[in-house]
């Protein structure tokens, strides 16, 4: 099991080509099966931002052979907003771009989700519909 520590950011993401976000949460995560990382941004000016990057640290060993999911959402006083966004990050396309236009009212900053799943977990889910097709057939 991965130290908390050792995990510094795995992520990159740029709003305009400069870092903007803080990353909140660390890790957390169930049996080291996913691991979820929460960045936030507040909105300075409505205008500030028009679209972001993110990117996986290829200096991080901890995304090695890892896929995430990305989901942005807004945010308004604190509380969570409508999903703004969904998206993938694969070892092969470390990359994804974002495209941004929340105007409603309220609405005062930016979270992202990302959460990666354990290489392991995949496998072990590979492995078993597998071994149901062969006893049950295929699955539709």
């Amino acid at each position: 099991m991965m130290n908390v520590e050792e995990v510094k950011n795995p992520f990159f993401i740029l709003g305009n080509g400069e870092r903007c976000f803080t990353l909140v949460k660390k890790r957390w995560g169930f049996r080291d099966v996913y691991t979820t990382f929460l960045y936030t941004m507040p909105y300075k000016s409505r205008d500030e931002i028009s679209h972001l990057a993110i990117f996986i640290n290829p200096d991080c060993s901890f995304n090695e052979g890892r896929g995430a999911t990305i989901s942005v959402h807004t945010t308004d006083g604190g509380n969570m907003g409508e999903e703004y966004f969904l998206g993938t990050l694969l070892p092969d396309k470390p990359s994804c771009f974002v495209q941004i236009r929340p105007t409603a009212p309220g609405v005062d900053g930016l979270a992202i989700y990302i959460t990666t799943r354990a290489e392991v977990t995949v496998k072990w889910y590979i492995e078993l519909q597998k071994s149901k097709e062969e006893s049950t057939g295929p699955t539709v």
